[in-house]
């Protein structure tokens, strides 16, 4: 979102092919939604707040991930940052982050809400300007255009392309990866419950 790694021809592949898997995993498994770290739900005779929902960083897909994954039940439109980030995903962020809005009080007087159940039968009550900024920073394309340019103004552009280049090509290798020749997913399901809306 800041540095313009997308210049890499690997790393750009590897990036996209995550959101691959991600898009893959929440239409395979007809989820509404994508997951991303966010403040949890709550019961909704928890008015008071009393305590404060959890944060829950572990959310993920289990069969990818490096740390053990907490749930699979629980969706966030700041999701959809990262394939509405770039260019060639942006259509499909864009179906999943609109899927998502329309969950039970998933828009508000404040704009759109933290985070939903899988069923859609409890919301996170928290508003955080990360769950927020990203995504509309996504939306307008991250930082990279401004951060490429002061690379090239310093003359460091090209050793930035080039290192993360030899890093990522140690790790990941300079051959075909796998799924890479496959279409992102949009949502085919959207919340079980019925739509309802906070009084404004």
């Amino acid at each position: 979102m800041e540095l313009p790694y997308f210049d890499s021809d690997i790393a750009n592949r590897v990036y996209l092919n995550g959101e691959r898997a991600r898009s893959h995993f929440s239409f395979q498994k007809k989820y509404a939604g994508l997951f991303a770290a966010v403040t949890n739900v709550t019961e909704p005779s928890n008015a008071a707040l009393n305590p404060l929902p959890a944060y829950v960083s572990a959310a993920g897909i289990q069969e990818i991930a490096s740390q053990p994954v907490q749930t699979n039940n629980l969706f966030t439109p700041y999701g959809a940052f990262p394939l509405i980030l770039h260019p060639t995903s942006r259509p499909y962020g864009l179906a999943w982050y609109a899927n998502m809005l329309q969950g039970p009080l998933m828009q508000g007087p404040q704009g759109s809400t933290e985070s939903i159940w899988f069923d859609g039968s409890m919301i996170c009550p928290v508003q955080t300007w990360d769950s927020k900024i990203t995504t509309v920073l996504a939306m307008n394309g991250g930082i990279l255009d401004l951060t490429r340019k002061y690379l090239k103004s310093k003359g460091k552009y090209d050793a930035f392309v080039g290192r993360v280049t030899k890093e990522w090509t140690e790790t990941f290798g300079s051959g075909t990866l796998q799924g890479e020749n496959q279409d992102f997913k949009g949502p085919q399901n959207g919340f079980s419950n019925a739509w309802k809306s906070f009084p404004c």
